[in-house]
């Protein structure tokens, strides 16, 4: 018998699966909060907008929960934060950009 300790599931149409990079899952910078989180953001699609309230409802956790872990990520560089503006400078929303790699780590807020 083969020494497999891990049981995958089926992927095939019926259980679609994603490809994430293993670096964000192995970083010692990152809580298992954070990787938890940033695992699940990046299975939704490219153009899918961040909500906190939703992403609390989506985990069962509470919003406080996800802005902390929203700023361990900017902090850590996986995510950036932008406020968007009007063209008279009003504030609209905050828009979030996520990253499997610590590719904003650089990036002024």
């Amino acid at each position: 018998m083969e020494n497999s300790y891990i049981v995958r599931a089926k992927h095939n149409k019926e259980h679609p699966y994603v490809m994430i990079s293993k670096a964000m899952f192995q970083d010692p910078d990152l809580t298992l909060k954070a990787k938890g989180m940033l695992g699940y953001l990046l299975t939704l699609p490219n153009d899918w907008k961040l909500h906190p309230k939703q992403v609390a409802d989506t985990l069962n956790v509470g919003k406080d929960q996800v802005y902390s872990v929203l700023k361990e990520l900017i902090s850590t560089g996986y995510c950036k934060k932008i406020a968007i503006r009007d063209d008279f400078g009003k504030f609209i929303e905050f828009e979030y950009h996520f990253s499997e790699e610590p590719i904003f780590k650089d990036d002024p807020v």
